[in-house]
């Protein structure tokens, strides 16, 4: 299919129930994530009263399941399609929330959450982009998933200042309480709606030796490597130091919801671009960019010179930049995965075992470094590595300029591995 050749299904103009159930759905569970995230590494660190490693160590497992769960999920999503796994893994997400609703009440929870939203994090995601990339196709594909990304910023725009109101004037359990009961109504949508499938034949030993010896493969391996790193520095680190200066949630959820607008128009822009160019000439922008917003992350952070304005500033371009970038990313895959005429699976489980594996290791990594040495001023060290590793998100545009690749070998190579 040519990248430029018309498409009924676009996300633009959402017209059958599949469509709108997937709307509809994302937008309850990303409010309900909503809710929380921003707060969940702090209230760590500072209700709980845990150490800095505890924090790392948290996430390092919780994405180290993911990892585990998403290679059997890969297999079940080619066999039985989208919906199982989707409804599979929000049913392990209401436990999650509500886990760290009584965090408070017994530390302990937050091991057996870590297990449960680990378990979510490796059955949900596969799904939900093997749907994406079958709707998100077409001319305006870099609008269909921007306009997605903009609906989820819109809907959770409110969701970080309700959540630190509630923090600071009632209780997190309270809270969390809350954002599992929306993740459990978000189920519905997802019952409800039509899934058309075609099964098909997987092989885990074919992904594996297409990651190593395929460069477009390997390429969105590497890309995605990056990506991940920043978004899991963007998710524990950034918000660990925004509260060391702030000490209150309310000014961090309102920070995070009152620059929203710029980064809704900012996206916008940037989706039809991505349409245009396939983010090949925007990425370049982008990544530069990024990187000198967190090379000044780190150096403020570390010298302790950060202020209110100082923190509002870099965390408007950092969020236009991460969510411009996951565009770019997202679209190059799916459309990689239309493309997948045997199993669009492929590309997805590169996609999301690289986020899953390598913000493990990151996190492990940093969990032992802080076991040995908790002074708070080292979570600007923690952002050095991906400084570095921002620059493989430009890796897969080295093939993007080629938009008809041949996937002649690819076929045979998946022949060969489903035998």
């Amino acid at each position: 299919m040519s990248f430029h050749q018309e498409h009924h299904h676009h996300l633009l103009y959402a017209d059958t129930n599949s469509k709108l159930s997937l709307f509809f759905h994302s937008a309850l569970r990303a409010f309900a994530n909503a809710l929380v995230s921003v707060f969940l590494p702090a209230f760590i660190l500072f209700e709980m009263s845990q150490p800095l490693w505890v924090v790392f160590a948290f996430f390092g497992i919780f994405f180290g399941i993911a990892s585990l769960i998403c290679i059997p999920m890969a297999k079940v999503t080619s066999r039985f399609g989208s919906k199982i796994g989707m409804v599979l893994g929000l049913l392990f997400l209401i436990p999650y929330l509500y886990c760290m609703g009584l965090l408070t009440e017994d530390p302990t929870m937050l091991w057996y959450g870590v297990i449960f939203g680990g378990i979510f994090e490796g059955l949900f995601w596969i799904p939900f982009h093997h749907d994406m990339s079958q709707v998100c196709k077409g001319k305006k594909s870099g609008q269909s998933i921007a306009f997605l990304k903009i609906l989820m910023i819109v809907v959770t725009a409110i969701a970080p200042l309700a959540g630190g109101i509630f923090v600071d004037h009632y209780s997190a359990k309270f809270l969390l309480v809350i954002a599992a009961g929306i993740a459990a109504v978000s189920v519905i949508p997802l019952l409800l709606s039509p899934k058309d499938h075609t099964p098909a034949n997987y092989s885990f030993k074919v992904v594996a030796n297409r990651i190593r010896t395929n460069p477009l493969s390997k390429d969105i391996f590497i890309a995605y490597f990056g990506a991940s790193l920043v978004w899991i520095v963007g998710s524990i680190t950034w918000p660990l130091i925004m509260f060391t200066e702030l000490e209150n949630y309310t000014q961090l959820g309102l920070i995070t919801s009152a620059t929203t607008l710029i980064i809704i128009f900012l996206l916008h822009k940037a989706g039809k671009r991505i349409s245009e160019t396939r983010g090949t000439l925007l990425v370049q922008k982008i990544v530069k960019l990024e990187q000198a917003t967190w090379a000044i992350i780190a150096l403020t952070s570390f010298i302790s010179i950060i202020s209110l304005p100082l923190i509002a500033v870099l965390d408007t371009v950092r969020r236009a930049c991460s969510s411009i970038m996951w565009t770019i990313l997202d679209h190059t895959t799916y459309h990689e995965s239309t493309r997948h005429k045997l199993n669009p699976v492929y590309p997805l489980f590169m996609r999301q075992f690289s986020v899953n594996i390598s913000t493990s290791i990151y996190c492990g990594i940093f969990a032992v470094i802080f076991h040995y040495q908790n002074d708070i001023r080292l979570l600007a060290v923690s952002i050095i590595p991906m400084l570095v590793t921002i620059g493989f998100q430009r890796d897969i545009f080295d093939h993007e300029k080629k938009f008809y690749a041949d996937f002649t070998e690819e076929v045979e190579e998946i022949n060969v591995g489903s035998a």
